[in-house]
This record gives structure tokens, C-alpha cells and sequence, in this order.
């Protein structure tokens, strides 16, 4: 299979992560302004919390092994 180029998969991953943020961040001003009860709000903000996380790690993860790849060559 063909490497994806250097520069685009950069770029997409920068793009995944800032609609990561988003969604979370959307999700968040949405729980704080509405009539959730206090349990929900919680739940919410917890999975919005893990999602961050979760896009970052991959993220660093994936560049790890983009460096990898690089020196060898």
C-alpha cells in the first residue's frame, strides 16, 4: 500500500482533532445552558472529557509512528 503523504496525514489528523473539540466544546456550552438534571450534565461532561483524551492520544500515538517511519529512511 502507498504512504500516505507526510503533509496530508498531518493535516487530516489536525482536522479530526479540531472537530473532536468541537463537538465536545459545543457539547458543554449545550449541558451548561440547558435543563439537564445535574446527573446528565455529569455524564456528559465526562465522555466529552474521554473523547479529548482519547483524539489526543491517538494523535500523539500516530505521529510517534510517523517519526519512526521518517528516521529509517
Amino acid at each position: 500500500s502507498k504512504e500516505p503523504h507526510i503533509h496530508s496525514l498531518r493535516e487530516r489528523d489536525r482536522v479530526f482533532f479540531k472537530s473532536s473539540h468541537q463537538t465536545v466544546t459545543s457539547t458543554l456550552n449545550y449541558t451548561s445552558n440547558s435543563q439537564l438534571t445535574e446527573s446528565n450534565k455529569s455524564s456528559l461532561r465526562m465522555a466529552g472529557k474521554d473523547l479529548l483524551e482519547t483524539s489526543g492520544t491517538a494523535l500523539f500515538r500516530a505521529n510517534q509512528k510517523l517519526q519512526t517511519h521518517i528516521t529509517r529512511y
